[in-house]
């Protein structure tokens, strides 16, 4: 499982239209019930649900489209917040294990953003800890800012 886009500073309110995007990169479903995001203030969601091999999971701060911003998503953030600018996303499986952690910034290598960009990970199976391998989002998606939620950048 692979963190593949953060929107930590979208427009509007940011509680409801932040999103971390998880991309299953196995070829087996993954049942992510037990599993949970932390950010860097040690605050985490438990995630619950099933990722299709291929698929992606968007976890967001209301699932209710006309508040999130106009997308779609498999969870919510609850209390979990997203740093603007700089700040982690770290995905723990069910056994208590890092599998995945994103140390986003606002400098270089990172992409320059606007409010309302994600972080889009040009290169799912590459090494989402170097900010050189992220942009920032192109495609409107709503009213919440502009990304690719739920589905690939391109």
């Amino acid at each position: 499982l692979v963190i593949t886009e953060i929107q930590d500073d979208p427009r509007g309110r940011d509680t409801d239209r932040e999103y971390v995007e998880l991309w299953n990169r196995g070829e087996a479903a993954l049942d992510i019930d037990g599993w949970w995001l932390q950010n860097c203030a040690d605050r985490t969601v438990e995630l619950s649900g099933r990722i299709g091999p291929g698929e992606y999971f968007v976890v967001a701060g209301s699932r209710n489209r006309n508040e999130n911003g106009g997308l779609s998503a498999g969870g919510e953030l609850g209390e979990l917040q997203l740093s603007n600018g700089k700040g982690s996303v770290l995905v723990f499986n069910d056994r208590g294990e890092l599998v995945d952690q994103v140390r986003y910034d606002d400098s270089m290598p990172w992409p320059e953003r606007e409010s309302g960009q994600s972080l889009e990970l040009t290169a799912p199976g590459g090494d989402n800890s170097n900010g050189a391998t992220w942009t920032g989002g192109r495609n409107e998606y709503g009213p919440g800012g502009r990304g690719s939620p739920g589905r690939s950048w391109r």
